[in-house]
């Protein structure tokens, strides 16, 4: 810690005190993180498995319910994931005007954002796993491999930042996301790794992407969306 405080205790004031005050609880942390991460990791798996036991709480609403708009996207955004239409599309298209705000602004994240798709992917698919959202885990599985993600990279992402097989961009990438996703916020030691990775508007980019995943893996389990296929 001493030898901590006299590398970055300049650069990053706030960290030093915080730590030293709560120092047994952040080294019992350090010691044992793999066997924390764990046990996380796998409540959030046996909580997604309870949610997806029971039927939709909203069933997905027919060409009738949705318009034939909304039909025709949910069943071409299918044909790219190999499955039939997006239970996700047809359940939230009951909802039209909230739809297309909604598909307009996710749009612009994805595919249309600053990100580079592997960021876009790994961000998405990190929150998933994180929120024990099997649907999204899924669906963005398939899209990272369109994306060049090879099998073992998407098994990889169950355990974050503290698998040592990620490349340094990619690992700096997930200790961001890990830290707004659990904090709902960004320490120095963080934000200074954002600024080295991306830029301003790629980082405005990355918050909210981070906390759209969130709120769409909420609403999916909430709903009890089931996944496609």
């Amino acid at each position: 810690m001493d030898d901590f405080e006299l590398e970055y205790g300049d650069k990053f004031p706030g960290i030093v005190p915080t730590w030293r005050s709560k120092w047994e609880q952040f080294i019992a942390f350090l010691v044992n993180r793999s066997n924390i991460c764990e046990i996380v990791y796998t409540t959030n798996m046996i909580e997604s498995m309870n949610y997806q036991m029971d039927s939709p709480r909203i069933a997905p609403g027919s060409r009738r319910d949705v318009g034939l708009l909304i039909y025709g996207l949910s069943w071409a955004a299918g044909r790219i994931s190999g499955t039939g239409p997006l239970n996700l599309f047809m359940t939230i298209g009951r909802h039209r005007k909230l739809f297309w705000g909604w598909i307009f602004f996710a749009g612009r994240l994805m595919p249309k954002g600053r990100l580079s798709r592997r960021q876009t992917e790994l961000t998405i698919l990190r929150v998933a796993e994180m929120s024990g959202c099997i649907y999204e885990q899924h669906h963005h599985a398939h899209l990272a491999k369109r994306a060049g993600f090879s099998d073992e990279e998407i098994e990889r992402v169950a355990k974050g930042s503290a698998d040592p097989n990620w490349n340094p961009r990619d690992r700096d990438l997930l200790i961001a996301v890990e830290q707004l996703f659990a904090n709902e916020a960004l320490g120095e030691l963080e934000w200074d790794l954002l600024r080295r990775l991306l830029s301003d508007r790629q980082i405005i980019e990355l918050v909210m992407l981070v906390g759209h995943y969130r709120m769409l893996a909420t609403t999916i389990k909430v709903l009890d969306i089931q996944p496609d296929k």
